[in-house]
């Protein structure tokens, strides 16, 4: 009767204490605050010769090619950056959560126009006009996609993995590291395709029949 009673006894500790392991071993799910923050910068205008562009895009060995202006849209991106909940859980136990992830959406786009000709004549007017079309597509791509960046990072932020408790300084940091490693990856894979649906609107522009079009306007090309 004292032997069932032991065992009984030491198996209900054994079940009690269950749980509790196994809590030790399960960080809770992130919960995290997102936010976007979006800046159009004023639009710089840089001068150069129709033959500098030309050696600066196409290379020296260009052909009959000539770049007479365009709009270089490189300083479009978006920035993240990220706040992280240490808690420790038990003896040099600690759970890494992502908090809080911050992003500035900026779009400062540079306009380049030729000295090869007059501010008053037709040519550089066409030049202008063609380029101004360019900033346009810029602008409106910036507007448009700033709702859907933001819900982007919303969407990444609820599929963050948890991942295991870690025991080291180490490896608060390389967990710390792997969160943003995935975050990055999933926006930045949406932030690729959405360049790629800016450069094709900027290629339409840029048609055959736009440059037959600008070229018979004016006489002195």
């Amino acid at each position: 009767m004292r032997i069932a009673t032991f065992f009984l006894t030491l198996l209900f500790i054994v079940v009690a204490s269950m749980p509790l392991y196994a809590a030790s071993e399960r960080c809770p799910r992130h919960q995290v605050k997102t936010n976007l923050k979006s800046k159009l910068a004023g639009t710089r205008v840089y001068k150069g010769t129709s033959d500098g562009f030309s050696d600066y895009l196409l290379g020296h060995h260009r052909g009959n090619s000539k770049v007479l202006g365009f709009v270089n849209q490189s300083d479009i991106y978006t920035k993240l950056n990220y706040k992280f909940d240490v808690k420790k859980i038990g003896e040099n136990r600690y759970c890494v959560n992502l908090e809080e992830v911050k992003g500035n959406f900026v779009a400062a786009p540079k306009l380049y126009l030729p000295t090869d000709y007059k501010k008053s004549s037709c040519e550089y007017q066409q030049i202008h006009k063609h380029e101004k079309r360019h900033l346009q597509v810029v602008y409106d791509f910036h507007k448009r996609n700033t709702g859907k960046y933001a819900a982007q990072l919303g969407r990444i932020a609820r599929t963050v993995p948890v991942f295991k408790p870690v025991t080291s300084k180490e490896e608060v940091n390389q967990t710390k590291q792997s969160i943003k490693n995935y975050f990055e990856q999933q926006f930045r894979g949406f932030e690729a395709k959405s360049m790629m649906q800016l450069n094709a609107m900027q290629a339409k522009i840029d048609s055959p029949s736009e440059y037959i079009g600008v070229r018979k306007r004016c006489n002195n090309w």
